[in-house]
Parts: C-alpha cells; sequence; structure tokens
C-alpha cells in the first residue's frame, strides 16, 4: 500500500498501471507506471489524502501542472498529463527519467570539476530562462529537484523537476519542507527574501537558489548551513557566504566572484537575471553559445508572454468572413488594406512615375505636332474657309497628331484602311467636304462630283462612331518607354 492511496496493479485514470514506488514525502507519492494501450512508462505524482485537508494545495497542485505543461525546454521534466483519483485527489503524469538527481550524484562523486559543475548549472539555467520569461518562479531549486539523465547521443543531460511545488519540514538531518506548511523551499537554498516573504520573490530568488548550487557542486558543501532552520535562517539573513575557494583549494579568485554575486543580500548588486549569470560562468566553459543560447530562450518566452491571445473560428465561418469584407471593398471601389501595402511598394511607385512621364512626354508631343501643322498655311484651299465643327476638328487635329514614320521605320507594316478611311460612301464624302458644306476643289483634271444631301451631317455623325486610331509603336512614338 502507497499510503492507503494506491498500490502496484491499480490503474490510474483507466489507462495508468502502477508499478513500483520511486518516492514518497508528506505531501505525496511518485510512482513508475504503465500506460496500458502504448507501453510507454511514465511517471506519477499525486497527493496523499492528508494533503487534501487544505483545497488550497490540490488547486496549487493543478495549477503549477498547468504552467509545467507550457515549457519546453529540453531541460525541463515534461507533464503528460493530469487527473483525479476516484477519491478526488489529484494526479501529475510526467515524462519517465533513468538517472539520479544531482544531490545523490554529489554524494557519488564528491565536489565535481569546475567545468562539469558549471555545465550543469547552464543547462539549468536554460530551463529557468524559459520559466522566468514566461513570468514563472520555481522558488525550490535545489540539487534533488536537478536530475541527471542522458541525452539521446549520449551526452549529460540536467532536468529540472517541480516547477513551484510546496515542500514540508521534515525530521532533523533533512531540513527540507516536506510537510504541509505554507512555506515554499528549503532553508539552505532559498533566498533572504524568500524567507522573509515567499509571495513577494522574483526571478532573482531563483539566481541566489542556482548560486547555492553552484557552490555545492564545487565544494560539497551549502554556504549556510546548522542543525535547525532556525539558524539556517538567521545566517542567510545575516551573515555573508565564505568563498568557495575557502573549502576547496584550487577554485579561481574569478570564480569565486560569480558564486559570491549570486549570493548578495542586496537584489541590486546580485545578477537580475539567469541569462546574465550565464554570461558570467561563459570564460569557465567551453560551450561557447551558451550564454546566447540563454538569452534568446529568456526573450523568446518573454515574446510569448506577452503576445495577445490568438483568437481561434471556425473555417468555415472565418472564410465566410474574408469574402463578405473582401466584396464590400471591391463592390464600393474602395481598395483592400493589402492593395493599398501592394500600391506602397517602391518598384510599383516606380511604374507609376514611369507611366506618368511617359504620358506626359506623349501628351507634350502631340500639343507640338498640332500647333506646328496649325501654323502652316492651307496649301490646297484658295481661300480661308469657315470655321469647322467641332467634331470635325477633333477628327482631323487626330490625324494630324499621328507623327509621319521616319526613315527606321520603312519596314513596318502601313496602318489598316479601317483606321485611316471611314467605311461608307457618306464618310468618304465626308472626308473631301468641308463642314461650311461647300465642296473641296478637286485635283486638277477630275471633276468634282456635287455631295450629297445632309453631308455635313453624315460626317460628323460617321465622325463620331469611328474608333479611336491605335497607337503607333515606332521611334518617336513613345512606345520605348513601354
Amino acid at each position: 500500500m502507497l499510503g492507503g492511496a494506491v498500490k502496484p496493479g491499480d490503474v490510474l485514470g483507466g489507462k495508468y498501471a502502477v508499478e513500483r514506488v520511486l518516492g514518497a514525502g508528506g505531501m505525496g507519492v511518485v510512482v513508475a507506471a504503465k500506460h496500458v494501450d502504448l507501453g510507454q512508462r511514465v511517471a506519477i505524482k499525486f497527493m496523499l489524502a492528508e494533503a487534501m485537508t487544505d483545497p488550497a494545495h490540490a488547486e496549487r497542485f493543478l495549477r503549477e501542472a498547468r504552467s509545467a505543461v507550457r515549457l519546453k525546454s529540453a531541460h525541463a521534466a515534461r507533464v503528460l498529463d493530469v487527473g483525479r483519483l476516484g477519491n478526488g485527489e489529484p494526479f501529475m503524469v510526467m515524462e519517465y527519467l533513468e538517472g539520479r538527481d544531482l544531490d545523490a550524484e554529489l554524494q557519488a562523486r564528491g565536489p565535481l570539476p569546475p567545468h562539469v559543475a558549471i555545465d550543469y548549472v547552464l543547462q539549468v539555467s536554460e530551463a529557468l530562462a524559459e520559466a522566468h520569461g514566461l513570468g514563472m518562479i520555481h522558488r525550490d531549486v535545489k540539487l534533488k529537484n536537478l536530475f541527471l539523465t542522458a541525452s539521446v547521443d549520449g551526452r549529460p543531460l540536467v532536468k529540472v523537476l517541480d516547477f513551484g511545488l510546496a515542500k514540508t519540514i521534515g525530521p532533523h538531518g533533512d531540513v527540507s519542507l516536506t510537510a504541509t506548511s505554507s512555506v515554499f523551499g528549503s532553508p539552505q537554498y532559498m533566498s533572504p527574501e524568500q524567507m522573509r516573504s515567499a509571495k513577494d520573490v522574483d526571478s532573482r530568488s531563483d539566481v541566489w537558489s542556482l548560486g547555492v548550487c553552484l557552490y555545492e557542486l564545487l565544494t560539497g558543501r551549502v554556504p549556510f548551513d546548522a542543525p535547525s532552520v532556525a539558524e539556517i535562517c538567521a545566517m542567510v539573513l545575516k551573515e555573508p557566504a565564505p568563498p568557495p575557494s575557502q573549502h576547496m583549494r584550487g577554485l579561481s579568485v574569478e570564480l569565486d566572484d560569480v558564486v559570491l554575486k549570486c549570493l548578495e543580500k542586496d537584489l541590486s548588486r546580485r545578477f537580475q537575471s539567469v541569462a546574465e549569470l550565464a554570461f558570467a560562468l561563459q570564460a569557465f566553459t567551453t560551450d561557447e553559445g551558451a550564454a546566447r543560447r540563454i538569452l534568446h530562450v529568456m526573450r523568446s518566452a518573454q515574446e510569448i508572454a506577452h503576445a495577445p491571445p490568438k483568437v481561434v473560428v471556425n473555417d468555415a465561418e472565418e472564410l465566410a468572413t474574408s469574402g463578405a469584407t473582401t466584396m464590400k471593398a471591391r463592390d464600393s471601389g474602395a481598395p483592400t488594406r493589402r492593395a493599398d501595402e501592394r500600391l506602397m511598394r517602391p518598384q510599383h511607385i516606380g511604374a507609376f512615375v514611369g507611366i506618368a512621364l511617359m504620358g506626359f512626354v506623349g501628351a507634350g508631343g502631340i500639343t507640338m505636332a498640332v500647333t506646328t501643322r496649325a501654323a502652316r498655311p492651307a496649301e490646297s484651299a484658295p481661300s480661308p474657309s469657315p470655321s469647322p465643327s467641332p467634331a470635325a476638328s477633333s477628327s482631323a487635329e487626330r490625324r494630324e497628331a499621328s507623327p509621319a514614320p521616319s526613315s527606321r521605320s520603312t519596314k513596318e507594316p502601313p496602318p489598316s484602311s479601317a483606321t485611316e478611311e471611314p467605311a461608307g460612301p457618306a464618310a468618304k464624302a465626308a472626308k473631301t467636304t468641308p463642314a461650311g458644306g461647300r465642296p473641296k476643289p478637286s485635283a486638277p483634271g477630275r471633276p468634282a462630283s456635287p455631295p450629297p444631301a445632309k453631308a455635313t451631317a453624315t460626317a460628323t455623325a460617321s465622325t463620331v462612331r469611328t474608333p479611336p486610331e491605335k497607337p503607333k509603336t515606332g521611334p518617336g512614338s513613345g512606345g520605348d518607354y513601354m
């Protein structure tokens, strides 16, 4: 029996078969289990009935589990599922890890070489950087919550456990808070501000605790230790930490300074983030990109935490809404914002300027041609004729404004007769008859045919229906700008 709650062989949540106990404390039990359908081995932590007397503990248990799910770092233990037992006790399903925590590693190996200890601390810093960026404070960083396992390629991999979980005060000899209590953390690792008020701490409290872990990995002992919790608290609040080199010869003064800055009681003199600590440790490790990676993780998490929530709607509703908006914009003649953005692109602005210049040059050329021809005296008419009608004048100006082909365009095909000659007899009469109704003098040796009735009206109507001439594309016509 595991505290009267579960036993080997029990199936939790209808899918996790309990195998054996991995650990137990005053608040709960951790067991190894296997998914009955997938065969996946997991670790399940659940609260004991004694800890359920205060509903706040169960709520905090599930709230912290939901927070841990947000962590994506490879150095944070993954939370896979949460649920409740038949009696209402909550449980948390986590990834199963093979290895041991750093406290057991230290007991087995003794003080670690500086480069190994620093490498472990940098791995922990990466997990804390993401948590801090998301606004989560661990409040119980200690060697027992840092688990040493192996990555896929066999390299040592440190994972952080128990984000934000409350611990209890245990018997003499283990002053971890493993009984139900409102105090968070372990006294040897707690910062001065956390001892005063656990609710008012920020990420710099975890920096203190991480400095204690580094101190312990280098020397084999914590900087503040005493037989009782009260004595430990008094030392943390009042006494300065001794340099690590005082307990372990061979440690450099520069490394002493880094560790002692983590343990500054004045918050303003302490490292302000795990990223700043990582840059200070960069000189003592061969992983040159560790500090920048940790800084990037922290900033990325901060962007995620401050990003506005994404609203997910039904695909059909989204398509219908976007389609209705687009149709409304087109019906009203107002461009959409995407169209405005395309119009404001530099290459499009340049194209518009080029078209405008081409139109300006073309219009100027037409005006100069009309002015030049208008200034020449009429050679074919013996005397000034009455002013032509506006429609006939417009037709004549269009024909005259067309520039004559130059010597370079001799191979260009002649323009279509449909463009130069109006169709029908009436149109031919209109071409040889001025607007005043007088017949135009014919060429010598060719009798002039009398004008048909209503020639002026026919010419005007024919001119209006004549389609505009096609633009020339030869040299000098403006086509080389297109």
